[in-house]
């Protein structure tokens, strides 16, 4: 579902399914946005942000989560010394809203 609505924006979403594939691929890609499920495979959303973060990424991050808020935002704050550009936070049940968060980071020619 994401990688469609992604595909449908501009987007050329490259998605994958755990830890181990993102820090095998993520070298090879420079993503102009990162969508991130904070319960990715086996791993947890801080793992996750924590090789981001070791990486210098500068991409705008959109968290997501069937978690509450309240453990988006404890995850955030943990987080928040790494100077990720965390821009939003989404819950599962939400998440048709996304096309609205991408829509601001979406290519629009001049």
């Amino acid at each position: 579902m994401l990688s469609a609505i992604g595909e449908h924006m501009g987007f050329k979403p490259f998605p994958v399914s755990s830890f181990e594939d993102l820090r095998a691929s993520f070298g090879l890609i420079t993503p102009s946005v990162i969508v991130l499920d904070l319960m990715l495979g086996a791993s947890d959303g801080v793992e996750v942000l924590k090789f981001l973060a070791g990486r210098v990424c500068f991409a705008p991050v959109i968290l997501i989560t069937g978690y509450d808020k309240l453990f988006m935002d404890a995850v955030e704050t943990k987080v928040a010394p790494l100077g990720l550009n965390i821009v939003a936070k989404i819950p599962k049940s939400h998440l048709k809203d996304i096309g609205q968060v991408l829509e601001k980071f979406a290519f629009k020619p001049v």
